[in-house]
């Protein structure tokens, strides 16, 4: 028995009716977007390092990971789903970055929030012997890109530093014993004439007091 027309759109209205429901809510909705995106900024990255033999090795590490994101870091394709120490090697004076995803099941593999780890730039002068000495000369920082300043250009540099720092020293030094020498060669009149204004403040305090 074949249907009428009417019968036929009124059936495909209801089943439409009962289907829309479950479409709608496999979505990716707006409130769950902003969940997610909220859950991806309160992921936290830092960094430690350990340097041997004037190398640093880097370790970033990354917390508050939960099973609604991942992460997938964009210079390696390595993805990460749970709070991790990444360890990473010559990559001083770089920005690793890292892409957050989304990982609920209606919202796969959407990304949320793109942050990035800035590893300081290593001197590799900061260990030499010169540095050491004196630790406040301007390539001497521990971190600072000195990739451009050749061995030539830091003796230059250096022997200029230590030549200024010796003259103002010995100058300190020299104004220091001048006014040292002064006191020495004086001391008895100096002292002689702080008793006298001790003893004169004194007296008029006294004669003051009894006027009263």
């Amino acid at each position: 028995m074949k249907l009428k027309p009417i019968k036929k759109y009124l059936i495909i209205f209801v089943a439409c009716f009962f289907l829309f429901p479950l479409a709608s809510n496999a979505q990716c909705s707006y409130e769950r977007q902003a969940e997610l995106s909220k859950i991806a900024s309160n992921v936290k990255f830092s960094y430690t390092y350990d340097v041997q033999e004037d190398r640093p090795d880097f370790t970033i590490n990354i917390t508050n990971i939960t099973n609604d994101i991942y992460i997938k870091e964009q210079e390696t394709g390595n993805i990460i789903n749970k709070e991790f120490n990444v360890p990473n090697t010559d990559i001083g004076g770089k920005s690793v970055t890292y892409n957050i995803y989304s990982n609920d099941v209606n919202c796969k593999g959407e990304l949320l929030i793109t942050k990035y780890v800035t590893l300081p730039e290593y001197n590799n002068f900061s260990n030499i012997e010169d540095c050491q000495d004196y630790p406040d000369f301007k390539y001497c920082k521990k971190w600072m890109n000195t990739s451009e300043i050749t061995q030539e250009q830091f003796d230059q540099e250096f022997e200029k530093y230590t030549d200024t720092k010796f003259n103002n020293d010995n100058e300190t030094k020299i104004k220091k014993n001048f006014w040292q020498m002064y006191f020495d060669d004086n001391k008895k009149w100096i002292m002689s004439i702080v008793i006298c204004i001790i003893t004169i403040s004194l007296l008029t305090y006294v004669v003051g007091r009894m006027k009263k």
